[in-house]
């Protein structure tokens, strides 16, 4: 059944919610702050980066585990990294602020 954005699956009594999941724009990224957010819940495994490092876009900051998949976090944006708020073996929350890159100036 859809319903909005959500299409609703059913099978023996239980339904499941299934909406697209859309990949935040580099504007979208810059205006949050260049936030780097886990895409689920899990357990940090990796840490790639610290703060100050500079990082182009898609580079590797952290690593989550999550049902014995690993998931790379990538820089949202180009630019220097402002902070790192996890550590080695920390659980996240889905959408949970890993890491902050302070985005580079725009070059004219």
């Amino acid at each position: 059944v859809a319903d909005g954005a959500t299409l609703w699956l059913g099978a023996d009594g239980a339904a499941w919610p299934v909406s697209e999941h859309r990949r935040r724009s580099t504007a979208a990224a810059v205006e949050a702050g260049g936030e780097a957010r886990s895409p689920m819940p899990g357990t940090v495994i990796a840490v790639h980066a610290a703060a100050g490092d500079e990082v182009a876009v898609g580079a590797p900051l952290v690593v989550v585990e999550a049902m014995k998949m690993e998931h790379t976090v990538g820089a949202p944006v180009a630019g220097v990294v402002k902070d790192v708020l996890v550590g080695i073996g920390e659980q996240v929350t889905l959408d949970a602020v890993l890491a902050v890159v302070d985005p580079a100036p725009a070059e004219s």
